[in-house]
């Protein structure tokens, strides 16, 4: 099966409205998509307090009294929700279905509500409006379809409701109707406010009840209309009937109600709140689609008014306004970052401004494509996106790691050479600031000291510490006598030295006295300290005013050294060493409460092994008491519980392969608890050390190992080539962290841990559309399409332009712009096409990349495009980098949609084509002027519909169009054959592989789906696998986020990571492949988590199943399910049930024997793999 899990949730705004509770506090309510947040405000801005998360799109918010709000949902999971805030947390208390049945229209979505006192009313763009009262939904028909906008309005007899519409002859009109509740009638017309709109752009009715008015917007004038006082209702003929009366028809309305504007000179309106309004005045804020935010102020006097408009400055494109308090206002964002401003009663900056901003809150959406790249600074995955649109567009890099400040950095040049081992000291073993460090290289150590955020280099003869050997490990004493002491262990001599007053306190006499065994690996902890020599011999020793030795043998304990001028045994006296040697050695308490070690850990070539110091004692080194068996050589060990006390003892073992193997065990340490799990930082020897209740862990890459949320979990460290880190707590530098590196010491603080960074790179009107990665030469092509800022009725005006930008810094390396007036870019590219020679033999074909750009040049009146053009860049490194000019240009007969490469042939989609072009070397000379390259149509296979996706794997082509279905292509020694197809109709959206036979892909109707190819001969692709996932994908990108996954018994991946998807509303999420076994548990605890904990409207599997056209309607079927998938983000929830409540017992118990799940540790440890998986 295969699981979907969200590492970025949506993060575009659809809707925020304020509201005020019974106690007075003022709320911020934010609808994303799938969610609701709550946010308090605070002196520095706003804070999240509670969040909601729903199983259905979020449409519209509206506040209610008593601080509730209603919140609506779109077809065809149409509900009506009163949604409260309770603590902190966010409760339905009431529902209301509006489903307008089983197979929306898309012109029955987009569900907006208005509210008028206790009752609300529910309308979308062509079906009937809604009465809400919350005791019975209410159905209502009314004349005024498609429904535009639907507002109250006040007026002297009460409030009127104002729509909206467009009428039989396709004008927009405004009309009012009053309410009937006693009938359930909405078909009272009246002529409070009747008119029709001589712009059709006009959308959006503001009402001012304070003045009795209402405010249009939306087109080239703002208008605002009086509301008339005396209108008296008339009745409908339908209703007439009913109530079996002879009053008259109902009247055609002539009256044009009076009215005042004002010309708007901005772009269209995209949301507007009322700021203040009394009778005299009203002030209202408006935000056009490029972020100009406008206050229109109204003044009303005699039953006339009159109207000002004031630009105040720039914002996101808003999506809704939300004043708060105090001049302060949220700006919801779809386009660019959602920001806190306020606003200024004078200008200020060179701008002339009225804004200021207080806070911005990312979003990446939408995201129109997206590419999957390693950083080359810190060696981990990003996503790189192009979102945004207007005034607001950037590329984002996206990337989940721990936030890094860097302190600063000692060039091994500076002072240390080679450094390979920092050793921090306390000032005493009590103490937690650290004064002092050793740093050891190969051959020699340097002992320095912190003054003033200095580090001091201290010579050799003012401290005794051993500087002419490599130190193997050091560390603070306790001691009864002296809290300042520090023992040094090298390969030849244990040194005790005190710092308050340096000087050896006591020393080994004479390096000689080993003979031909050097001591090789040693640990110290501040009661006991051990080491290996080179034989494997080990010995462990505790200083009580001497030092006394204890050595460890295969066989039985030997002799014991208890004075300090006795020499190091000779190795032949003790008998054989061991045959396997001693890589590692562990000396500190796993228990981070209990500081005296009664344990250790000993890491040989393909072991870890575990003993007791008591058994050893008297038995001497014989069985450990458990053993690990690692799959590489062990490079360093650490044990610890992570600061949560019994039964969460962890075993952490860094490999010399590049990998972190960590074993739980229980209190009893020689007992294992489940298998143990398998972390990749590269292909560096991983070095691994404790930091208080963390790990440190540094290879090719760096994590930090922590736990929270009731489980192990790893975040990732923005540093590369690095080999070290080890924790500091110096004066200035606190509680922060020296990273070892071969060009010297880089000193950071970790903090927000399992972070998501986003890099914003701002193109403001360059909207990027497109981009393509070259890892060779160290850039991204990015296709833009430049906006052109217009007026409102005005057509929208679009320039395409080709960027090549560098991938560590951003910076524009060649811009492209000779593009036609009307020719967008479709697509673009980075394939291996090009030609390494101009003749090559058949068997040896070479290529490199070259940057590839499609375009269409759309014409006015055109239905389809029918010419666009292919562009080839060639790049070459020179002395200043890489340099890019256009190779050749080709003109196709439609729009270029898709580019993709197989065989060094360039494929296009041209409208509902695929065209098969080689590029080859002109045989022209250039005296004649040709151009170097040239494309040579090779072949061309038409399809039914037009092709939007192409994805290849190896010689497969996986070809999606916009409206039937997914066809799998192969080419093969220039023989294109169809393999199989899906014949029902898909509409799908993005498709990719996951293996040759298996495809995944996603629809217009928010679904996912697998296919694979039957294994008869009937050539066809059969689903066997749905999954409602709410978001709209615009690309699946294959890879993983991170390198380190779980293993089962037979050494097969438990999890494999397929793809990362990214959709237009922010949202990043993965599709990870479960093997069998991990499929079976999972599902058991979804199908029990699903029923005990989502008790939303609607349910899970309802929500989940998939919400297509082409499924048959009446009873629920098999195909109205979701199978194939798992919910990844309903299985996390698994470790928020505290093992004590009521719904842990019920998901454990099911509803019956069959259901009853007995691994609760086991569950949870499969679930903390997959959790590891989203980085």
């Amino acid at each position: 099966m295969h699981i979907v899990q969200t590492v970025h949730s949506a993060s575009s705004v659809v809707r925020a409205v304020k509201s005020e509770l019974l106690d007075g506090r003022v709320v911020l309510y934010v609808g994303y998509i799938l969610r609701l947040e709550a946010f308090a405000l605070t002196e520095t801005g706003i804070e999240r307090i509670a969040r909601l998360t729903l199983n259905a799109r979020l449409s519209d918010i509206q506040p209610l009294a008593d601080g509730r709000v209603l919140v609506t949902t779109d077809a065809p999971d149409a509900y009506a929700l009163v949604v409260c805030l309770e603590g902190d947390q966010l409760v339905v208390i009431e529902n209301v279905s509006l489903s307008v049945g089983p197979h929306a229209r898309p012109s029955e979505h987009n569900v907006r509500t208005t509210v008028t006192g206790t009752r609300a009313f529910s309308w979308h763009y062509s079906s009937r409006i809604w009465a809400i009262d919350f005791a019975a939904d209410t159905g209502v028909d009314a004349n005024e379809h498609p429904t535009v906008c639907l507002r109250r309005c006040e007026a002297d007899a009460g409030p009127v409701l104002a729509i909206l519409h467009n009428d039989s002859d396709d004008r927009r009109v405004i009309v009012t109707r009053v309410w009937k509740t006693s009938e359930n009638d909405f078909s009272h017309a009246t002529s409070h406010v009747s008119t029709t709109l001589a712009c059709r752009s006009t959308h959006t009715l503001v009402p001012l009840p304070q003045q009795q008015a209402l405010l249009t917007l939306g087109g080239p004038s703002v208008r605002i209309f009086k509301v008339n006082a005396a209108a008296p209702a008339s009745f409908s003929p339908v209703r007439k009937k009913q109530r079996k009366t002879k009053e008259r028809p109902e009247p055609t309305v002539d009256h044009q109600s009076e009215e005042t504007s004002i010309i708007w000179d901005w772009g269209e309106v995209t949301s507007y709140d009322v700021v203040e309004a009394t009778e005299r005045w009203a002030r209202v804020l408006v935000g056009d689609q490029y972020g100009r935010l406008i206050l229109i102020t109204v003044t009303a006097k005699d039953s006339t008014f009159t109207m000002k408009k004031v630009l105040l400055g720039q914002t996101s494109p808003s999506t809704s306004l939300s004043y708060l308090d105090n001049g302060v206002v949220f700006v919801g964002a779809h386009l660019g970052d959602s920001m806190l401003v306020k606003l200024l009663t004078a200008p200020s900056g060179l701008n002339g401004s009225y804004i200021q901003t207080i806070e911005q809150f990312s979003n990446i959406g939408p995201i129109l494509d997206a590419v999957l790249v390693e950083d080359i600074s810190s060696n981990q995955k990003q996503i790189v996106t192009c979102s945004g649109s207007n005034s607001s567009s950037s590329l984002r890099v996206v990337q989940k790691s721990a936030e890094l400040e860097h302190l600063g950095t000692i060039s091994a040049t500076d002072a240390f050479s080679h450094c390979r081992r920092v050793i921090p000291l306390r000032v005493s073993w009590n103490s937690r600031v650290h004064g002092s460090v050793l740093v050891s290289s190969a051959r020699e150590t340097w002992f320095a000291n912190f003054a003033d955020g200095q580090v001091n280099i201290v010579a050799s003869g003012d401290h005794g510490f051993v500087t002419d050997e490599p130190t193997l490990a050091a560390g603070n004493l306790k001691a009864d006598t002296h809290n300042d002491l520090v023992i040094q262990i090298t390969p030849t001599r244990i040194v005790v030295i005190s710092l308050a007053k340096p000087r050896v306190m006591v020393a080994h006499r004479d390096s000689n006295d080993l003979g031909s065994v050097e001591l090789d690996v040693a640990s110290v902890s501040a009661t006991l300290f051990m080491a290996a020599r080179r034989d494997g011999v080990i010995f462990y020793g505790t200083f009580t005013g001497n030092i006394n030795l204890t050595w460890l043998t295969p066989e039985t304990l030997k002799s014991r050294l208890d004075r300090l001028n006795e020499p190091f045994p000779p190795p032949a006296e003790y008998g054989a060493p061991r045959a396997r040697p001693v890589l590692a050695l562990a000396t500190d308490n796993f228990r981070a409460a209990k500081p005296t070690t009664t344990e250790f850990v000993v890491g040989r070539l393909d072991s870890v092994e575990l003993f007791d110091i008591k058994k050893s004692y008297h038995d001497g080194l014989q069985l450990p008491d458990a053993t690990l068996r690692v799959p590489s050589q062990v490079q360093s060990v650490v044990w610890t519980d992570f600061g949560c006390g019994r039964g969460n003892g962890h075993l952490v073992v860094g490999c010399i392969d590049g990998t972190v193997v960590i074993q739980r065990f229980k209190d009893a340490y020689e007992e294992f608890e489940g298998g143990p799990r398998t972390i990749g930082l590269g292909n560096q020897p991983v070095l691994v050390v404790k930091d208080g209740n963390r790990v440190l862990a540094c290879g090719s890459g760096a994590a930090v190992l922590y736990w929270g949320d009731k489980r192990l979990q790893v975040s990732t460290i923005g540093i590369k080539d690095v080999f070290a880190a080890v924790p500091l707590n110096a004066p200035g530098y606190e509680d922060s962290t020296i990273f070892v590196s071969h060009s010297g010491l880089h000193f950071a603080r970790i903090s927000k841990l399992q972070r998501m960074h986003i890099r914003t790179i701002n193109m403001g009107y360059d909207c990027p559309v497109r981009i393509a990665h070259n890892p060779s030469g160290g850039a991204y092509a990015v296709g833009c399409l430049k906006v052109v800022p217009v007026r409102v009725g005005e057509a929208l005006k679009y320039e395409s332009i080709f960027k090549v930008v560098k991938q560590d810094s951003f910076d524009t390396i060649r811009e492209f712009s000779d593009f036609e007036a009307n020719e967008d870019i479709q697509s673009v590219a980075c394939l291996p096409i090009l030609p390494v020679r101009p003749y090559h033999s058949a068997s040896g074909k070479e290529f490199r990349d070259a940057y590839v750009v499609g375009t269409a040049c759309i014409v006015t009146g055109e239905d389809e495009s029918t010419r666009g053009r292919i562009i080839v860049y060639e790049t070459v490194e020179g002395e200043d980098g890489f340099n890019s000019w256009i190779a050749l240009t080709h003109t196709v007969p439609g729009s270029a949609y898709a580019l993709a490469s197989v065989d060094g042939l360039l494929i296009v989609a041209v409208n509902t084509a695929l065209q098969f072009y080689a590029l080859e070397f002109n045989a022209l000379s250039e005296t004649e002027r040709a151009p170097r390259l040239s494309m040579r149509l090779v072949k061309e296979w038409n399809h039914n519909h037009v092709v939007k996706t192409l994805n290849v794997l190896d010689h497969l082509i996986c070809v999606g169009d916009v409206m039937t279905s997914v066809t799998i292509l192969s080419w093969r020694d220039g023989v294109l054959q169809q393999m199989s197809k899906y014949f029902s109709p898909l509409w799908p959206a993005a498709a990719a592989f996951i293996k040759p036979t298996t495809v995944i892909a996603a629809d217009i109707d928010l679904n996912l789906f697998t296919f694979r190819q039957r294994q008869d001969d009937s050539r066809m692709l059969e689903k066997d696998g749905r999954f409602h996932l709410g978001e709209h994908v615009n690309k699946f990108i294959p890879g993983q986020l991170v390198s380190y996954g779980r293993t089962s018994s037979s050494g097969e991946a438990a999890f494999v990571p397929r793809h990362v998807f990214v959709t237009s509303t922010g949202c990043i999420g993965t599709v990870t492949q479960a093997d069998d076994d991990a499929s079976r548990k999972l599902y058991a605890l979804q199908r029990n988590l699903a029923r005990v904990l989502d008790k939303k409207v609607p349910g899970h599997e309802a929500w989940r199943a998939p919400h297509t056209s082409d499924l048959p309607s009446g009873p629920a079927s098999e195909n109205q399910t979701a199978t194939g998938f798992l919910d990844g983000d309903l299985l996390e929830r698994f470790f928020d049930l505290e093992e004590d409540s009521a719904d842990y017992a019920a998901v454990m118990a099911g509803s019956n024997e069959a259901e009853r799940l007995a691994d609760a540790e086991g569950l949870k440890a499969l679930l903390s793999e997959l959790q590891a998986l989203q980085g």
